[in-house]
């Protein structure tokens, strides 16, 4: 178990903003991770039985001594429904007893007239130091929340714990700001004008590894997703949509900044990008191939909507949105749920129903991910046989990335099956999240967003995963985006777009300023000229594996993949949009053009680093080797065969 607090300036300046000088002060609110040893990513057996499993989930919490309880003023206002969460801090080196039984105490006086409502959770110490204790304070359990009793006069909360046995000296508890609903005063929120109340919300649905070629609106054969299919009939879907980078962390830090990978530095890994442009390998082992993390002080669209006043949550399964690297700021809430898309939406679910302000909600699938294991029946969605008639399946990441060369047609094809196995399953887990709110009334004020981090290479070009190379498979993806009544519904965009262009859309969308000084660009004037508008240009960068930095320039129908000094490969993607067959010999000027753009790129991002990051430590280490990654920036994994 480890915890990490950050102080929170926003929450601590409410917490002294009580309007009446004789309330108690409420303590300075924190950021508070509660973290469970982590079992490995979508191990196959867990994955295919559907494990629910929270590995990290954090905070935004007061915290105070266990021994002293903590008392926090409200106003008459709200509904009597309140909820909160609790979990134990232990110092440093110190594990809490598993034999020692604690309870978690919420006293609320004067909720209703005359009386206290009190609710009492139990526990052991051990396990509330490796999850958040949830409770929930209500005066009667009616199905419509809307008609609980209100508030009728100032009342206290009281949050204490208690033990069967003393527990270790310095143990703190951590008390997850307690949400009452309707209740929009310090020290839990600021209030909300009946105007910002009307805002949208936005449900950003994002799957992990999931090639647009194999997704069925976008032409794929096979059934894959028909919840997704029937989601592009209803809003915008973007046939040309380019990621910034063929990996997860630039490329969310990318949607989430509107800035180029080079800028924002998430996944920049220094030793790589000072040699990009030379024929001189890289050698990542050790400290030198850690990747950075989210620049310091860069608004993200999460950061945004929460100081105007969304509530705002982060459901993700993969190592690289952990809070070490930044992607999660601004999220109120970041759960890092194991095994698969069945826990997650169940997750968003529940969250997304206690919402009475308007929400922004990241659900991250990992699913297409290797190891490829759907559950039953996905595993014989498109195959006759099945994981159980097949001993040893699925392989492990590593021993594929031995394979020399192409693997016989028999195995690739195996894969292919089970990769497109757990598209479906995601699909139809999403699907039932979608069919629930649409059902409750609630996208008709929603934004919903779907779309993927990168890609998958399935030997298209030789190699195998993700991370290695900028071709096609790996940085096109899929884009829908439905907004019911602002956005026309059964649009197909056919001009290129980048991926990271969402940042500022959503936020018009919105009815929020957009910042200065991004990279991206809105689409709504791509969807207002019905896609007729030119193909935009990308920039698409940072590698995780291999010993040369590679950079792509997507202008007009040509396409520019830069490597070592004399490593350049173009591409007419208009008429070979599979990227068959490198034109470099006949686009000379082309690729002197786009070479000069790059090098300028990365010279502005070598002047502009960030400080270097910390060194990872080896609980960070351990969490990248179970989500498959060799090190973040180590010349593991990744590739079969090595790009030039």
């Amino acid at each position: 178990m480890r915890v990490r607090t950050i102080t929170n300036l926003g929450l601590l300046l409410a917490a002294l903003a009580l309007h009446a000088c004789s309330d108690p002060i409420a303590p300075p609110s924190k950021r508070v991770l509660v973290e469970n040893e982590r079992l490995g990513l979508n191990p196959a057996g867990p994955m295919r039985a559907s494990e629910r499993r929270i590995a990290l989930e954090e905070r935004e919490a007061y915290t105070e001594l266990a021994t002293k309880p903590l008392e926090l003023a409200l106003g008459a206002t709200g509904r009597v429904h309140l909820e909160t969460a609790a979990a134990l801090i232990a110092p440093e080196g110190v594990e809490l007893p598993a034999a020692t039984k604690v309870e978690f105490h919420v006293v609320w006086k004067d909720a209703v007239a005359g009386g206290v409502l009190e609710q009492v959770q139990a526990t052991d110490a051990a396990s509330a130091g490796r999850t958040w204790t949830p409770l929930l304070v209500r005066a009667a359990d009616p199905k419509d929340l809307s008609v609980s009793p209100r508030l009728e006069r100032r009342s206290t909360v009281t949050l204490r714990v208690t033990a069967s046995h003393t527990l270790p000296p310095g143990t703190r508890v951590a008390w997850a700001v307690p949400a009452v609903r309707e209740y929009f005063e310090a020290p839990l929120s600021e209030p909300l004008s009946e105007a910002e109340r009307a805002r949208p919300n936005v449900l950003f649905v994002s799957f992990d590894s999931l090639r647009a070629d194999h997704v069925g609106c976008y032409g794929y054969p096979r059934a894959t997703t028909p919840h997704v299919d029937r989601l592009a009939t209803q809003g915008v879907l973007f046939e040309d949509a380019i990621s910034s980078a063929p990996w997860t962390l630039p490329s969310y830090a990318s949607v989430f900044t509107g800035l180029l990978p080079g800028r924002h530095c998430a996944g920049l890994i220094l030793e790589r990008q000072q040699k990009f442009g030379t024929d001189d390998p890289c050698d990542l082992k050790g400290p030198a191939g850690q990747s950075h993390p989210l620049r310091e002080g860069i608004p993200t669209l999460a950061s945004l909507l929460a100081d105007a006043g969304w509530r705002t949550a982060q459901f993700s399964n993969n190592g690289f949105l952990h809070p070490t690297y930044g992607v999660h700021r601004g999220f109120q809430r970041v759960v890092s749920y194991q095994y698969n898309a069945l826990e997650g939406v169940e997750l968003a679910r529940a969250w997304i129903a206690s919402q009475d302000r308007p929400w922004f909600c990241f659900l991250h699938v990992m699913d297409p991910h290797m190891p490829y294991a759907p559950p039953a029946p996905w595993d014989r969605k498109f195959r006759e046989q099945g994981l159980d008639a097949m001993p040893g399946w699925p392989p492990a990441l590593k021993d594929v990335q031995k394979i020399e060369g192409v693997p016989d047609e028999a195995f690739r094809q195996a894969m292919t099956d089970f990769y497109d196995g757990d598209i479906a399953f995601a699909d139809d887990q999403v699907g039932r999240l979608l069919d629930e709110l649409e059902a409750r009334g609630v996208l008709k004020n929603t934004i919903v967003v779907f779309h993927a981090d990168h890609g998958e290479e399935l030997w298209d070009h030789g190699g195998f995963e993700h991370g290695h190379a900028l071709h096609a498979e790996l940085l096109h993806v899929p884009l829908v985006v439905r907004f019911d009544g602002k956005l026309p519904a059964g649009t197909r965009v056919k001009g290129r777009v980048r991926v990271f262009d969402l940042f500022p859309t959503l936020l018009e969308l919105a009815g929020m300023s957009v910042p200065k000084g991004i990279d991206a660009e809105s689409l709504l004037p791509v969807i207002r000229a019905s896609g007729e508008l030119p193909p935009r240009d990308v920039t698409a960068e940072f590698l995780l594996y291999g010993q040369h930095e590679a950079k792509a320039r997507y202008v007009g129908g040509e396409k520019l993949i830069a490597t070592k000094r004399a490593g350049n490969q173009v591409f007419d993607v208009v008429t070979d949009p599979g990227e068959t067959r490198d034109v470099a010999a006949e686009r000379a000027e082309f690729v002197a053009r786009e070479r000069a753009v790059l090098d300028a790129h990365r010279a502005r991002t070598l002047k502009e680093l960030p400080p270097p990051p910390k060194p990872l430590s080896e609980k960070d280490r351990e969490r990248q080797r179970a989500d498959g990654y060799g090190g973040a920036g180590d010349d593991e994994g990744g590739a079969t065969k090595k790009p030039n």
